[in-house]
């Protein structure tokens, strides 16, 4: 099985990120960090839809090392 870390954060209306944090570490510090850095360089991200009616969106970003 493929080393798999877990990236948790709130996007907010205007697709900013928010509260990142590793929710599942994959043993691999470097990979952890690696994904962290990823999600939080990719900011800002599109607007959330004008319709969502939430202030902000919780998602996860899943990253898989493949060798």
């Amino acid at each position: 099985q493929a080393p798999t870390v877990i990236v948790n954060v709130d996007i907010t209306r205007d697709g900013s990120i928010r509260n990142p944090r590793i929710a599942q570490g994959s043993g691999n510090i470097t990979l952890d960090r690696s994904a962290l850095r990823a999600v939080t360089e990719a900011a800002p991200l599109p607007p959330l839809p004008p319709d969502y009616s939430g202030s902000f969106l919780n998602v996860d970003f899943q990253f898989q090392l493949h060798p």
